[in-house]
């Protein structure tokens, strides 16, 4: 099924973000595919929203009967075609919330249409972005009490009040965590024996730094990220290894010239353990030359890549804080998603790791786990507290594009809805928006309510699920935040606040992935990355650098290709 977006403004990728809820695997563009049209635009002080069946317009476009006019394309030749929506929404700009600019109408305007035509489970209502804490902080910033941020929240842009909260909760511990980050280390961490400082300088703002190493032991079925597995032996792996050390040293050249610090590390992938003790020491050591940060992370990731031999040499170059992610401690779960390892081997691996001396553990968590429900997250999140990790992420899982799990799914089509333009007897439906009087219309069968989103999106309610391999059937919305209302009173009751959010496109039934942390013990690499408070810089194959100067965010992206970026470096 395909999507036409058109608009008289410059909002479309902003307008397609929205139709993405409600069209999760439709795709956008203008081939012959069915599908449907949406349509946004200014006119006379308002913002319109109305969606078209595709086959319709040119049917309508000579019929003088027609009951609507409107102009679907931007374009300054093109004629107002006199087409019936299936619906429309207006919002009147003049009565808009203060808080709420151009862009965030149109968006407000196609949500409220879609929610009411389409219909599906918003948790975060009209929020499409990664950081939904973004705006709340900038309201918290011009004074706004949090009552009236969880009424705006709710009441205008549709969050429902559980995510509300946790965003307001959020929003205050990121604000926190900002004013930690020029500091020389975390409360929880022993200073270090030196500081990073050049040639007696003032320091500027210190930095971020990401590290990439794209190998894994195996591929996830869920996983899209820039990662090698199976092909990469050691003699490539050694490869990669030195390529990146040559990146390090012409960033620690520079560094040398700024006078800048680093004050965060953070080795991710892929699997950073998945190298051989030899290369993970070769890569230590040349980080340790550059930088000896006050929080220094490693993302070991798979338990099954985890031994003593390399949490020592980890100790040893002074990394203070890993990540050990077992993802869900059920074996037939882990069996299905590609891991290579059972909760045997991750109780084993966080054993020797607290035996080796790290003070500072995180795990990861993913709800929506094919086959899973809350009595698998039940299971997990109590095995988890009698571990006492001091920080436990919480992911909803996230259906990419190139995934395995994903090319196992299919899209029932959904047919043309020419027989809905063509009813004679449709209703109505008048509502009120929470900004004032709008002008919504819905022209659709009377049928029951299940019945009518149903025939709209082509999927009659015992076919709702997408999955081929009955071994990847995804549980149901209600289920995956009945997994997360688990895991966050499990994270509440083991003394683990929330204190950082972000999103992700293509998130199972579009929650969230969150941060909990024991007080003192939140990774601040992450509050610079996902606040922007920070610039970080990315070394390595897939690596994003994020260069932060007050308002303004300059992204640059390093090769994906590990075997692009040796031959590059």
């Amino acid at each position: 099924m395909t999507i036409k977006v058109q608009a008289n403004h410059k909002y479309i990728d902003e307008i397609q973000s929205v139709a993405q809820i409600f069209f999760p695997h439709a795709r956008f563009g203008s081939d012959d595919t069915p599908g449907y049209t949406i349509s946004s635009f200014f006119d006379n002080g308002k913002v319109h929203a109305a969606i078209f069946n595709e086959s319709m317009g040119a049917r309508f476009a000579e019929n003088s009967g027609a009951d609507v006019v409107h102009l679907l394309n931007s374009g300054e030749h093109t004629p107002p075609l006199r087409v019936s929506p299936l619906g429309e929404h207006s919002l009147d700009l003049s009565s808009s919330p203060s808080f709420l600019n151009e862009k965030r109408m149109a968006m407000l305007a196609m949500y409220r249409l879609l929610q009411r035509v389409i219909g599906a489970y918003t948790p975060w209502g009209a929020l499409t972005g990664v950081r939904p804490t973004k705006m709340v902080r900038e309201w918290i910033g011009a004074g706004q009490p949090d009552e009236e941020i969880l009424q705006n929240l709710q009441n205008i842009l549709h969050v429902h009040e559980s995510r509300a909260r946790l965003a307001v909760a959020v929003a205050h511990a990121e604000n926190r965590l900002a004013t930690r980050i020029n500091s020389a280390a975390p409360s929880y961490l022993s200073p270090p024996e030196h500081t990073h400082t050049i040639n007696n300088a003032i320091p500027a703002q210190p930095l971020g730094l990401y590290i990439s190493i794209p190998f894994c032991p195996s591929r996830c079925i869920y996983c899209s990220f820039n990662t090698s597995s199976g092909s990469w032996n050691e003699q490539a792996q050694t490869q990669y290894v030195h390529a990146l050390i040559s990146e390090c040293k012409s960033l620690a050249a520079g560094l040398e010239e700024t006078g800048q610090q680093i004050s965060s590390i953070y080795i991710g992938g892929g699997t950073p353990t998945a190298l051989t003790d030899t290369l993970l020491e070769t890569l230590l050591s040349t980080v340790q030359e550059m930088a000896v940060p006050g929080e220094y992370t490693v993302e070991a990731g798979r338990p099954d890549t985890i031994t003593r031999a390399n949490l020592q040499i980890m100790r040893k170059y002074n990394v203070n804080r890993i990540s050990i992610n077992p993802q869900t401690l059920n074996d037939k779960t882990l069996k299905t998603i590609g891991r290579n390892h059972t909760t045997k081997d991750f109780l084993r691996a966080f054993e020797e790791a607290r035996e080796e001396g790290f003070t500072s553990i995180n795990t990861d968590i993913i709800a929506g786990l094919p086959g899973e429900g809350p009595k698998d997250m039940h299971r997990t999140m109590e095995t988890l507290a009698n571990l006492s990790p001091e920080n436990i992420t919480i992911h909803t899982l996230a259906v990419k594009r190139a995934s395995k799990l994903n090319q196992h799914r299919t899209d029932i089509a959904i047919p043309p809805l020419n027989g809905l333009a063509r009813a004679e007897n449709r209703e109505r439906i008048n509502v009120f928006s929470a900004t004032g009087e709008t002008d919504l219309k819905v022209n659709c069968y009377k049928t029951s309510a299940e019945n009518r989103k149903h025939s709209i999106t082509g999927l009659a309610p015992d076919t709702a699920r997408e999955s081929l391999h009955p071994a990847y059937a995804l549980p149901d919305p209600k289920s995956i935040e009945s997994q997360l209302k688990i895991a966050h009173d499990a994270c509440t009751a083991m003394g683990l606040i929330p204190y950082y959010l972000y999103r992700q496109k293509n998130m199972a039934a579009l929650f969230e992935n969150t941060g909990y942390s024991l007080p003192g013990h939140e990774c601040l690499y992450n509050i610079g990355m996902m606040s922007e408070v920070q610039t970080v810089l990315g070394i390595g194959a897939g690596a994003v650098s994020k260069y932060v100067e007050g308002t303004k965010i300059t992204r640059k992206f390093n090769v994906k290709n590990p075997e692009i970026y040796i031959q590059r470096i």
